[in-house]
């Protein structure tokens, strides 16, 4: 057990709760992506960045910092940024797929779906329990306090004074900053970016039936129906008297 300078990263899925309990007829569904969504992120992280523990709809990553280790919070800061890209490309992935595909609601809605991030750095205690690598202490409560916030977007990318204060370069221009109220740990500052959007364009919806498509199909019927009389004809002709 050991006290240690540690980055702290926590990515958040916007809307999970909502999603899984809405979709409670398609919660097989509604959690594979999810679970998908959440693997996209999380194989973007990079030494000596690693995933500390996956959290139902976050993943919780640690880094430990030595103090001659300069520019590795830049180098962290700039693997967070990648994680809003690979969620959103996950994302575009799995509602193509939906097109014509799986028409449940969880499948048909996933688009709802935003990404948040934390990113903190502080002393943790480290510890082995059993197996796991585990971290404690006050940055590690504060963290994920500050899920509950007062911020009124549902994707984001929040930085503490802690990190900002240590980074060479701002890591995207939209940003502003608050102060939130963080039960028990008093006033915390912050910085909020709002990482530039890749909109995701969700297809015209066809028809499901069109005269063409109802000719098509018939002409495809017919030709199968006319193959599959054709072999069987063939077996008869082969079969011995």
């Amino acid at each position: 057990m050991k006290l240690q300078k540690t980055a702290l990263v926590l990515a958040d899925i916007s809307g999970y709760t909502r999603f899984v309990l809405f979709h409670k007829l398609s919660i097989l569904h509604a959690e594979q992506i999810i679970t998908e969504l959440i693997e996209a992120v999380a194989e973007q992280a990079r030494f000596p960045l690693r995933l500390n523990k996956l959290q139902g709809d976050a993943a919780f990553f640690v880094a430990a910092i030595d103090e001659d280790d300069e520019g590795a919070l830049d180098d962290i800061v700039t693997q967070v940024g990648s994680f809003f890209d690979a969620f959103r490309e996950k994302r575009a992935a799995q509602f193509r797929g939906t097109i014509g595909g799986c028409r449940c609601s969880a499948c048909q809605t996933v688009e709802n779906l935003t990404l948040k991030a934390f990113v903190h750095v502080g002393e943790v205690v480290q510890k082995k329990v059993g197996d796991f690598d585990e971290v404690a202490g006050e940055s590690v409560i504060l963290i994920h306090r500050l899920l509950k916030n007062s911020i009124e977007e549902r994707e984001y990318l929040v930085l503490t004074d802690d990190v900002v204060k240590e980074i060479t370069a701002d890591p995207f221009t939209n940003k502003r900053r608050l102060v939130e109220m963080v039960d028990d740990l008093g006033e915390v500052g912050i910085m909020v970016y709002q990482p530039q959007s890749s909109r995701l364009t969700r297809p015209a919806k066809q028809p499901l039936l069109t005269i063409e498509g109802i000719k098509t199909a018939i002409v495809y019927s017919s030709r199968a129906f006319a193959q599959l009389l054709t072999r069987n004809a063939r077996v008869f002709q082969n079969m011995p008297q």
